[in-house]
C-alpha cells in the first residue's frame, strides 16, 4: 500500500509510459479522486482528450437517456476515445445487469482492445469485485458475468492501495 505522495508519483509517470491503466482504492477521503483528476488535468495540459466520471453519476445520466440511442451512443463513443478515462468510485453505483454488462464492459473491452489508459478508483478491494458485480439489485446472480467484468479490470489497470487519514473530516 502506498501514501499519497508515491501514488502521485507513479501517476506523474503514468501520463509519458506505456502502462495502460491503475485501479486505485483505498478508505473514503484519502484523496484518491483528488489524485486522478490531478493527473487528468495533466493529460489534458498535454492536449490530449480526457474524460473524468463519477460512475453513479455516469450511470444515472445513462439511465435518464436509456430511450435516446442517439445521446447514448455519443456518450459511450467518447467514454471509449478519450485517450484517458478515469471511472471514480467503482462500485458505489447500484448494481444492474445492464449497467455491468451493457456499459462498464463494453467501455472497458473498448479500450483494452484499443491500448487506451483508463484510471478507475474505488472503495473495494479488487478481490472483492466479483461479489460486489454478481448480485444484481434485483436479487440475481451472475457470477459469470462479474467475473467476465472484473477480468477485464484486471487487464487494464495494475492495482494501486493507497493509504492515508481521511482528508474529508476535519483537521484538529
Amino acid at each position: 500500500s502506498a501514501h499519497f505522495k508515491s501514488v502521485m508519483g507513479t501517476l506523474v509517470k503514468f501520463v509519458e509510459d506505456n502502462s495502460l491503466g491503475y485501479f486505485i482504492f483505498g478508505d473514503l477521503g484519502i484523496g484518491k479522486s483528488y489524485i486522478s483528476a490531478a493527473v487528468t488535468n495533466e493529460f489534458a495540459k498535454k492536449n490530449h482528450s480526457v474524460a473524468f466520471v463519477h460512475v453513479p453519476s455516469l450511470l444515472s445520466l445513462l439511465k435518464q437517456n436509456f430511450n435516446n440511442s442517439y445521446e447514448l451512443d455519443r456518450i459511450l463513443r467518447k467514454l471509449k476515445s478519450v485517450k484517458l478515462l478515469v471511472r471514480d468510485d467503482l462500485g458505489a453505483e447500484p448494481i444492474t445487469s445492464w449497467s455491468r454488462d451493457k456499459i462498464l464492459l463494453s467501455i472497458l473491452n473498448d479500450r483494452l482492445e484499443n491500448k487506451r489508459k483508463t484510471i478507475i478508483t474505488s472503495n473495494y478491494r479488487p478481490e472483492l469485485l466479483v461479489g460486489l458485480y454478481k448480485l444484481d439489485t434485483r436479487g440475481v446472480s451472475d457470477e459469470i458475468r462479474a467475473r467476465r467484468l472484473v477480468d477485464r479490470i484486471h487487464a487494464l489497470t495494475s492495482p494501486l492501495e493507497m493509504t492515508g487519514k481521511n482528508r474529508r473530516i476535519a483537521q484538529k
